[in-house]
């Protein structure tokens, strides 16, 4: 199926209002200065959704690819749009709904034209990217973790052809490091555990190296209170950690939560109570 279309189904479920564009750009510059502005916007409506929610983000991409139709870079942030509302969806279908058209959008943003059956994913992902990488690595981070989420969600049990291409995405992004924007940082870590967490254990599934990955990606985005609850869901209940879970749970309890995915993980929490104690250790007796 073609970006422009995947595109347009993305903005269905993504954008909650549409803009109208009004007038033609005068000048190649004039576009590109829109496209920039649109750009920014954007990342500073991401910045502020915890004030006011997701479509100022929609409606600034949606300018952004009037202006530049189909680049990596608005790509990537429409992506990255799909992981933090299904991060805030209350209920899993929607999430998973989420989550697949931030997928399918990231593919198609990484290998166009390419198809990914089962035989030739991992070969096709590499041709995919070939000399691209780097303009579109967000794609492949942002892109990679709807996946693994997509996955988490719907049951690792379930994904056996999708964990071959997500093996190679992840193989890929391990074998091209680079200094991550800040954006990107420690998304490659979440992903890895996610997928290492759902694993069935026929196919390797690593408890272990999944808390190891997780917690990395805690390290490097600790603002993100999602991670701590897919510690807590993932590693430690399976695991029956009774420390790592308490831990992550205090660390949710005492931060604020700021974006609408935040606030969902503090719910989540509150809807699990568990078994982990979650009082604050000062308040032991002397």
């Amino acid at each position: 199926m073609s970006t422009r279309r995947w595109s347009s189904l993305v903005r269905v479920l993504l954008v909650a209002a549409s803009i109208g564009i009004a007038g033609c750009p005068r000048s190649k510059r004039h576009m590109e200065d829109a496209f920039q502005a649109a750009v920014a916007r954007a990342d500073a409506a991401w910045a502020a959704r915890g004030e006011d929610g997701f479509a100022p983000v929609a409606e600034a991409l949606d300018a952004a690819d009037a202006a530049q139709p189909d680049t990596p870079e608005v790509r990537w942030r429409w992506v990255r749009l799909a992981v933090g509302r299904g991060l805030a969806a209350e209920d899993e279908r929607d999430a998973l709904r989420l989550y697949a058209a931030g997928r399918d959008l990231g593919v198609d943003c990484i290998a166009e034209g390419i198809t990914f059956d089962a035989a030739a994913a991992p070969r096709a992902i590499v041709q995919g990217l070939g000399q691209r990488g780097a303009e579109r690595r967000g794609c492949v981070e942002w892109g990679t973790l709807a996946w693994s989420r997509w996955l988490a969600t719907f049951g690792g049990a379930g994904g056996a052809i999708d964990l071959v291409r997500l093996d190679a995405l992840l193989e890929w992004s391990a074998a091209h490091p680079m200094n991550a924007p800040v954006d990107l940082a420690g998304l490659r870590d979440w992903s890895e555990g996610l997928v290492d967490a759902v694993r069935p254990n026929a196919e390797g599934r690593d408890l272990q190296g999944a808390r190891k990955a997780l917690l990395r990606a805690e390290g490097r985005r600790p603002e993100d209170l999602a991670i701590h609850a897919d510690l807590v869901r993932y590693v430690a209940e399976p695991l029956h950690d009774a420390d790592l879970e308490a831990q992550q749970r205090r660390a949710i309890e005492t931060a604020a939560a700021v974006t609408p995915e935040d606030r969902r993980a503090v719910a989540w929490l509150a809807q699990h109570p568990g078994s982990a104690p979650t009082a604050d250790p000062s308040a032991a007796e002397p």
